[in-house]
């Protein structure tokens, strides 16, 4: 796939997906002396819309591994990354169907000690899941690599509140929420100062959350935060 695309050496290592409207295809290339990741669109009907393709990501050391899936109206490149010098660790990088870079060099996803890599991607719903192999982080004194996996999301999940009821002396509310994601519930009686009234991850939905320090101040405010992990 990437003959006509670069004739430049060391294009190997590709992944492709499609938005339905056009390709995008990435590949490891060896264009500047080191495996950097690059990328190109093809049109439905073949046509390269990216001649020689564009960089995803150049930073120091290599980069392997590349794929590439489609969804929430972005193509999500994940790869190996050696940036650290030390280990390889899993990066992610957005792309517009109109080749747009949204994240140059990409943001880290998963980069716990040792190496994380074959890394693999894909949509559902309303976020990615990127899997790699790599050391357990719940057993670090393991040395069997297991198949990892996160969630990865750009916008902040939908959280709706779906009950409010008063009690003696307490406040009672149940929130619905993606049941993918960490969220901290805090409240404050001066919209200022906050401490944390619960943790919830993984949440469970519906989540019921009951403060029962409603007598302690004449007002309370109640926010939910989303935690990225």
């Amino acid at each position: 796939m990437t003959a006509g695309l670069s004739d430049l050496s060391g294009d190997a290592g590709t992944g492709l997906a499609s938005s339905g409207t056009n390709y995008l295809i990435v590949w490891k290339d060896l264009r500047e002396g080191k495996t950097d990741i690059y990328a190109a669109r093809l049109a439905n009907d073949g046509e390269v819309l990216d001649l020689n393709g564009f960089a995803v990501c150049t930073t120091p050391f290599d980069q392997g591994g590349a794929t590439v899936t489609y969804g929430d109206n972005t193509y999500l490149v994940l790869w190996r990354d050696h940036r650290s010098g030390d280990n390889d660790d899993i990066y992610a990088a957005r792309v517009t169907p109109q080749g747009n870079l949204l994240d140059p060099d990409g943001i880290a996803v998963a980069a716990e000690p040792g190496n994380q890599w074959q890394p693999g991607i894909a949509f559902w719903g309303s976020h990615f899941l990127a899997v790699y192999e790599g050391p357990d982080p719940l057993r670090p004194a393991n040395s069997v690599d297991r198949i990892q996996g996160v969630w990865v999301a750009f916008q902040p999940p939908s959280l709706v509140p779906t009950s409010v009821r008063w009690e003696t002396n307490a406040c009672k509310f149940t929130l619905r929420a993606d049941p993918a994601f960490a969220y901290l519930i805090e409240v404050s009686t001066n919209l200022t100062d906050w401490t944390t009234l619960k943790t919830v991850a993984p949440f469970t939905s519906p989540m019921e959350v009951r403060d029962t320090n409603t007598a302690q101040a004449a007002q309370r405010f109640y926010r939910v935060k989303w935690v990225r992990e």
